[in-house]
């Protein structure tokens, strides 16, 4: 069975997308949604999809299945409440929404429509993540330190806080999504932000850097170091390391290591453990790739296979999980704001 597929967005994400759905046997790519005619017919020429630079105009000339908003995340909300009145299917990128009201809002419309839908969070979908899970679901996690350090966005929506969210909202909140995925909810965030650094770029309305602590309900701490400071160049990207009773896991956009003891007994004793530190033990050492690429197909994948099953327990972030992501990172933008602790 082949899926009539609708993209709305022919931007980065639009192309991201496209790159994937063009090599999915189900998916049959009929029509490219942008308000720039150029864009959206540089995509729908690699498909030979059809051109559309009003959204509801495709809705209502398509008989679309489902529909790939890619959109900047302050113009999806009427794009997702309609295609979800029109028992259209919806993939949308994250973050659900851009404020509690917003999103809590578009989800009665998506639940009273019983259409299936996916929020963007693909680290979900990697092998290498799904390994880290099976590995954590017997132990406890005493502590998680986590960091996305990033350069100015080139994205103009993305550089103004009003329309892209900011830091933590728009990038940073993959990592709360794959805290929440990997240990479990959050109780309490503290969170405190600078920014003035670039005065030269007016368009830049985002923090420079942020750090935050986070309290999770099984009383395990993590801190969330974000900054948009840096320069291509210097160590970019998405680190996360996740430490519990003799086990270390640390995660990046390439690979996962995990750390256990190369000897497993283990009874305290100080003189003992003194002269064991002194030698410079091994540990044991498991390591493989995240495979992100993998995952974003993989999730493309799993959304047209939930559609033609008609099965939304394969998703593994429905709207429903992913306002919950979001309750959490505007806590913390509450959090900076009030600079005090915010209780979820």
């Amino acid at each position: 069975m082949k899926l009539r597929v609708g993209i709305i967005g022919a931007g980065r994400m639009g192309k991201f997308h496209l790159d994937f759905l063009e090599k999915v046997e189900e998916a049959e790519i009929v029509a490219i949604c942008d308000i720039r005619k150029n864009c959206a017919e540089d995509l729908a020429h690699r498909v030979k999809a059809r051109v559309y630079t009003n959204y509801q105009k495709m809705y209502d000339e398509e008989e679309l299945d489902c529909v790939f908003i890619c959109t900047p995340a302050h113009a999806r909300e009427r794009q997702l409440e309609e295609a979800a009145i029109r028992g259209i299917h919806i993939f949308v990128e994250k973050p659900a929404a851009l404020t509690l009201q917003q999103g809590e809002k578009t989800y009665k419309v998506i639940e009273k429509s019983g259409v299936i839908c996916s929020v963007g969070f693909l680290w979900r979908y990697s092998e290498g993540v799904e390994k880290v899970r099976n590995f954590l679901k017997d132990k406890k996690v005493a502590l998680i330190d986590a960091r996305w350090y990033h350069t100015i966005p080139p994205v103009a929506w993305v550089r103004s806080k009003e329309k892209g969210g900011g830091q933590i909202v728009d990038q940073s909140i993959h990592l709360i999504d794959l805290m929440r995925y990997l240990v479990g909810e959050i109780q309490e965030v503290y969170g405190k932000a600078t920014r003035g650094l670039f005065p030269e770029i007016s368009d830049f309305t985002a923090d420079d850097a942020s750090a935050v602590t986070l309290t999770f309900k099984d009383k395990t701490v993590a801190n969330l170091s974000s900054t948009y400071s840096l320069f291509s160049g210097a160590p970019l990207g998405p680190e996360i390391n996740i430490i519990g009773k003799r086990m270390l896991v640390k995660i990046n956009s390439d690979k996962v290591e995990v750390y256990t003891p190369y000897e497993e007994e283990f009874k305290f004793d100080e003189k003992a453990h003194l002269a064991h530190m002194m030698k410079s033990p091994k540990a044991n050492i498991e390591q493989f790739d995240i495979q992100l690429t993998n995952a974003a197909m993989k999730e493309d994948e799993i959304f047209l296979k939930a559609v033609i099953s008609n099965n939304s327990s394969i998703i593994r972030c429905d709207f429903s999980d992913a306002l919950e992501t979001l309750k959490v990172a505007l806590a913390i933008e509450r959090s900076i704001h009030l600079g005090k602790p915010v209780s979820l």
